[in-house]
């Protein structure tokens, strides 16, 4: 009854609003491409994860032959590949990631060397 019948102008305004944000969002994210970008960036961050399990693997080798040098020259070429779909993010997001870090949310005891 409320909107089909609005008695008071903040109801009218209101239901203004939200028809105006709903078809306008659609086209800002059309125009964006976000939906495209979130794809890309989730991608990379799969391929990242893999990039880094190699890498800890060449970590551990401890006999150094040709087949080691093959192996981590195409995890490099890999790296360098993903390095070149990254999308930077805004400053103000970077400083809440270090905030993050620093507070100790994250754990990066498995590339630390053992002692």
């Amino acid at each position: 009854m409320v909107l089909t019948n609005p008695s008071t102008l903040i109801v009218k305004y209101l239901i203004a609003l939200s028809a105006f944000i709903a078809g306008v969002l659609p086209s800002i994210f059309s125009a964006l491409k976000i939906e495209a970008k979130i794809e890309i960036l989730d991608n990379a961050a799969s391929k990242y994860k893999i990039m880094q399990g190699r890498f800890r693997r060449l970590r551990t080798i401890t006999i150094y032959n040709d087949s080691f040098e093959e192996d981590f020259n195409k995890a490099i070429e890999n790296l360098e590949e993903l390095k070149s779909v990254s999308l930077t993010a805004p400053e103000r997001y970077f400083i809440k990631a270090q905030k993050k870090i620093k507070k100790g949310d994250y754990n990066f005891t498995a590339d630390e060397k053992n002692v």
